[in-house]
């Protein structure tokens, strides 16, 4: 599967979802469930991307590189600490840039 129909379902599935909150929200709030499962999308879709960036090279599984390891690592402790997902990009990008220097 290429990168570019990665991004083409993504951006659709995100176009479905944010026009569903306008249709099924007429009028009235969102019940607590939907809202609970709203808010995991982004880090469920930041997840998979890592994911598989980190595990495989075109379609072949691979092993990543230590540097890469370390650096989701100090991402994913930094969004659990702060609940922030913005921080993983404030925490991760630097480890990895400064572990790519050394290694």
């Amino acid at each position: 599967m290429s990168a570019l129909l990665v991004f083409a379902l993504a951006a659709g599935g995100t176009y479905l979802i944010r026009i569903s909150m306008v249709v099924s929200g007429v009028g009235e709030r969102l019940d607590s469930t939907w809202t609970a499962r709203l808010s995991l999308i982004a880090p469920t879709m930041l997840s998979a991307i890592v994911a598989s960036s980190l595990f495989l090279d075109r379609t072949d599984l691979t092993l990543p590189a230590p540097a890469d390891v370390v650096a989701v690592i100090a991402a994913a402790l930094a969004v659990r600490r702060s609940g922030s997902l913005a921080v993983a990009f404030v925490v991760g990008f630097p480890v990895y840039w400064s572990l790519g220097l050394v290694l």
